[in-house]
């Protein structure tokens, strides 16, 4: 644990662990995305309206652009646990990319908005975090 990682642990211990947190539950969901991309890649049967709550059909493309976002998505995670901004930034961008991905594709296809509210409550929850976060 760097100086820094220390000094804010001690000073807001219950920030501090809320991020760690968060991190390890997004990188989490964001390595099972990945598992569930590679496999429909791999031409499995996967059923993505369970987990979207919507009819989107996904191209090769798209699971393609979906893999690569949710790993740099994690790449945004692990700057966020060793308490740099810029992580956050990398990781809003990868899920407002990652939740407009049907709209690039399909001008019919709506984003769900279930997904909209768990995407800008993590992001609060985040955000929440920045001010204690270094550049």
């Amino acid at each position: 644990m760097t100086k820094l990682e220390q000094h804010i642990k001690a000073q807001y211990p219950f920030r501090f662990y809320l991020l760690r947190g968060m991190c390890l539950l997004t990188a989490l969901f964001a390595v099972a995305a990945i598992i569930i991309y590679v496999v429909a890649l791999a031409g499995g049967k996967f059923d993505f309206s369970s987990v979207q709550n919507t009819t989107i059909t996904y191209t090769t493309t798209q699971i393609f652009l979906a893999i690569l976002l949710n790993t740099v998505s994690i790449a945004g995670i692990y700057l966020m646990w060793t308490l740099r901004k810029a992580g956050f930034y990398l990781f809003f961008v990868t899920r407002v990319l990652l939740y407009y991905l049907p709209v690039f594709f399909s001008s019919t296809e709506q984003p769900a908005l279930n997904e909209l509210f768990v995407t800008a409550l993590v992001m609060l929850l985040f955000g929440i975090n920045l001010n204690i976060m270094k550049r």
